[in-house]
């Protein structure tokens, strides 16, 4: 009875949690040099974040790679602000290795 319940409880929290998700292009950096960054990100925020890349060449010749970032928390707002953080330093991170 008791494992009954806290799969009840954990579907109810589920059901009460809000969903966000935003994403940003980033045009000249190959997914596997933003891998390891991603990777970290995820880490720092103990899994309440999804990163998803979506990588693509356009003419043969630029790479061009789409993030897509979501979350789910107790809020609207919360999720809102943790994916608009992490797209925050998705851009840094850009940067970073755009300067390099």
């Amino acid at each position: 009875m008791r494992s009954m319940l806290s799969l009840i409880e954990r579907e109810i929290k589920l059901k009460d949690s809000f969903y966000f998700e935003d994403s940003v292009v980033i045009v000249g950096i190959y997914e596997a040099s933003l891998a390891p960054y991603i990777t970290k990100l995820m880490n720092e925020y103990g899994g309440t974040v999804y990163i998803k890349s979506h990588p693509s060449i356009k003419d043969g010749r630029e790479s061009s790679l789409e993030v897509e970032v979501s979350a789910k928390s107790d809020t609207l707002d919360n999720s809102r602000r943790v994916v608009l953080e992490v797209l925050d330093k998705i851009r840094s991170i850009e940067r970073e290795i755009k300067s390099h």
